[in-house]
């Protein structure tokens, strides 16, 4: 919860499930960076344990997790990034001010569904304020969301290239190249 966090030039392989989760209490006094680093093979069906993606079935996060990427803050910035081979979600974040551009994600959404590429979500109970106003999405090349329909009811695939989910709003989207996904 203090200013400044930077997390560059890293290589995040293997974890259950997140590769990196930053979670403020107080999202105002997160401005976080997460640059050059690459993330691949995240929770995948080999990683899982008995409670699924690396969290215990009773823990808040657990139907959430498998995302390479999960960031809550303000005025973040998350750029030139490689994800690859990821469960859930690629790029995930959530809060006013964010920038995610120039990363390039690529198979994702292999598990789960109902997630995307990059993916922001407003808020499931303020529709009059959006969560995450004024972010951009932009010149982010993102291939291959095609969903995953193991474990759920049905067999229609839900799986987005730039998902912008319950109640998104103010988020400006240009410049991306989407190819291969089931719904955009």
């Amino acid at each position: 919860d203090g200013p400044g966090l930077v997390v560059s030039n890293n290589t995040f392989e293997g974890q259950n499930a997140y590769g990196l989760y930053n979670y403020a209490t107080n999202p105002a006094l997160v401005q976080t960076v997460v640059a050059y680093n690459d993330f691949r093979n995240i929770a995948l069906f080999d990683q899982l344990g008995l409670n699924g993606m690396g969290l215990a079935a009773d823990v808040p996060l657990a139907s959430k997790s498998g995302k390479a990427i999960e960031t809550d803050c303000q005025n973040g910035w998350i750029h030139h990034n490689t994800v690859t081979n990821v469960g859930y979600s690629g790029i995930n974040f959530y809060n006013t001010g964010n920038i995610v551009e120039y990363n390039y994600v690529k198979d994702v959404c292999l598990v789960k569904d109902d997630g995307g590429g990059i993916y922001t979500w407003g808020s499931s109970t303020d529709q009059a304020t959006p969560g995450n106003n004024n972010s951009i999405i932009r010149y982010n090349f993102v291939d291959g969301v095609m969903g995953s329909t193991a474990g759920k009811v049905g067999t229609a695939l839900s799986g987005s290239g730039i998902y912008l989910d319950n109640h998104t709003g103010g988020v400006t989207v240009q410049g991306n190249i989407i190819a291969h996904c089931s719904l955009s």
